[in-house]
């Protein structure tokens, strides 16, 4: 059985191989800026599970750092591909700090506010 960490890290690879078309231009995978590396990466995870770490994707596509309103452009971008999915912050405490990279997750899951 393979962890979502795993399943994340096989999905996003697979992206390296291809070419992709971006504001009217075709590029491969090192051509494109972080941003829309975790575009591409969030929605190739997407396929495959309902609820993605955003630090899992992250980490998989190579990036080594992203300020938080990268990460939701990036999240927002990649809804249009996956409408049902939303960026969610999950953490214990909702008075407490939160860091996106760290608490965020990409889902269609429903949860709640407790």
């Amino acid at each position: 059985m393979y962890t979502d960490a795993e399943i994340i890290y096989k999905s996003v690879k697979k992206l390296e191989e291809g070419v992709y078309r971006v504001q009217g231009k075709k590029r491969i995978w090192d051509a494109l800026t972080d941003i829309q590396k975790l575009r591409f990466a969030l929605i190739a995870a997407g396929e495959v599970l309902k609820t993605v770490k955003i630090s899992d994707v992250v980490k998989a596509a190579g990036i080594k750092g992203m300020k938080t309103n990268e990460i939701i452009i990036a999240a927002g971008n990649a809804k249009k591909e996956l409408p049902d999915y939303r960026l969610v912050i999950m953490r214990e405490d909702p008075i407490e700090n939160y860091n996106l990279l760290q608490n965020g997750v990409f889902t269609c899951c429903e949860f709640d506010n407790e």
